[in-house]
């Protein structure tokens, strides 16, 4: 049975609404469908559905907003061909919209460099955790605003991170996500687990001061004060991601929060011991530093994997 996709958030548009703040008495053209990408598009709603996939749920694997998803579908933005092979890849087409691509390249409808724009709702002006354009680098990732304010550059430098994470795990296997280098018990697999539990721990206990989520909640930290790292080898690749990804989308949801209640200047509900409580620009910054940190040693185990080598 088709998956409904996401609604758009309520008054999410790409421009003033017609009886809006701003948009009182103006009227907006209907969208223009790009030349040859309709078909495309209907072609990519297609395998999405068949995978069972809603739009949320394709852009939190790709690292994009729904909305751009949508425009994808609708043949409103053109895909890069790197972004194309991903999909095939999220999306286990075996290269139907590679070939589609291509038939596109050939009648000369060839994809431009994309610019992805997010829409920002009207009321507030602006979300936090959505900044409005984002350019997509040759990996599929957000890069952050070059000139920003602080909190869409920390949230665009958080999410430049969380995307290259999610490219160095891509595609693998569980022997993949298993891999380890020289006498280093690292494994990618460990780094989705452990990264997901200091999302959870960062994002919901400490800034909100909640109960750990499953599966954190039953873990006896004393007796292996690893257990993260440690446990993910008894985890299917599909498990990890999900945890991880679930993690994020929880976490982007916890910030969002508390940066409308009072800015990057918001303590931490949970306090440590000696009673100090971190600020959510804190908690920000060592998130970067986290998946920074960590990435690092992504870089040397996928090459180790399958040759695949960037930044």
């Amino acid at each position: 049975m088709p998956v409904s996709d996401a609604a758009m958030p309520q008054g999410t548009t790409s421009g003033p609404e017609p009886g809006g703040e701003r948009g009182a008495g103006m009227m907006r053209a209907a969208p223009r469908t790009l030349s040859g990408w309709a078909e495309f598009g209907r072609l990519l709603r297609h395998l999405r559905r068949r995978a069972g996939l809603t739009q949320s749920q394709l852009g939190l694997r790709l690292g994009y907003h729904h909305s751009l998803i949508s425009k994808w579908e609708s043949g409103l933005r053109e895909l890069p061909a790197p972004l194309v092979a991903r999909l095939d890849t999220v999306l286990g087409t075996g290269g139907e919209l590679g070939a589609a691509e291509a038939r596109l390249r050939a009648a000369g409808s060839a994809p431009r460099p994309l610019t992805a724009v997010v829409p920002a709702p009207a009321r507030p002006p602006s979300r936090p955790d959505t900044p409005a354009v984002r350019h997509l680098d040759e990996h599929g990732r957000p890069e952050p605003p070059l000139a920003a304010d602080e909190t869409a550059t920390l949230l665009g430098f958080l999410d430049h991170q969380r995307a290259t994470l999610a490219w160095k795990c891509e595609g693998l296997d569980e022997a993949g996500l298993r891999a380890t280098v020289a006498t280093s018990s690292l494994t990618l697999g460990g780094m989705l687990k452990h990264l997901a539990c200091v999302e959870d721990r960062w994002c919901s206990h400490w800034l909100h001061g909640r109960d750990p989520h499953p599966p954190w909640d039953t873990v006896d930290w004393a007796a292996d004060p690893d257990w993260d790292w440690n446990s993910a080898a008894g985890d299917s690749p599909r498990q990890l991601r999900t945890l991880w990804r679930d993690s994020v989308t929880r976490s982007r949801r916890l910030v969002a929060e508390a940066l409308a209640e009072s800015g990057p200047e918001r303590l931490a509900l949970r306090a440590r011991p000696d009673g100090s409580r971190a600020s959510l620009r804190w908690i920000l910054c060592h998130l970067i530093e986290e998946y920074a940190r960590h990435n690092g040693h992504a870089d040397l185990i996928r090459e180790s994997v399958d040759g695949r080598t960037g930044a």
